[in-house]
Order: structure tokens, then sequence, then C-alpha cells
């Protein structure tokens, strides 16, 4: 279950997002065959760990490259550069965000 939101009219409107698991960012040609690191707002889902850490430099590189991230990160050195994958909500980066955020 994802939840997003958007500024409508000096309103926040909050709604569920269904397309959220089936969201990828970076090349639609690969695979992740690195295998894969969860992140729920930067840490591992049981929180033992951030997910910088976790990625043990196979991904998520950088000044809060994965500060806040929620999604799951193939360690393919995607989310690499500064602020790369900060606050974002994606269901799935393979081989994706390179470069500062």
């Amino acid at each position: 279950l994802a939840i997003s939101a958007k500024i409508d009219e000096d309103r926040l409107s909050v709604h569920e997002d269904n397309n959220f698991n089936r969201r990828r960012l970076g090349s639609p040609k690969k695979r992740c065959n690195a295998g894969f690191v969860t992140c729920i707002d930067g840490w591992l889902p049981d929180r033992s760990r951030t997910c910088d850490d976790y990625c043990n430099g196979k991904c998520c590189q950088g000044t809060n490259a994965c500060a806040n991230f929620t999604g799951s990160i193939c360690k393919d050195s995607s989310c690499i550069g500064e602020d790369s994958c900060r606050d974002a909500r994606v269901g799935l980066i393979v081989d994706g965000c390179i470069g500062k955020g």
C-alpha cells in the first residue's frame, strides 16, 4: 500500500496508489541479477540498518542518496550520487538514479 499526496486548490488530497508496485525507474530492458534492497523511509523494514549501510557500496552511494527512500533498489550501482534517491517513493529501481538528485 502506498499513499500519494498532491496539493490541489490549497488542500491536501491523499489517495491510495494502486500502481505503486508496478512503477520502475531505470533501464526498462535490464533485469536485476545483483539482488535487491527493500527500504522504508531509508531503513530496512526491520529498522536495524539504513539502506545506505546495507548496500555496502553496491547502491545508495553519496550523501543522503537513499535518505527517506521507500521502495526496492537493485544492488547494481543504482542510487549513486548526492540526494539521488532521497525522498523517492518508487516500487523498483534497476540501473537508475545516477547523479546528483
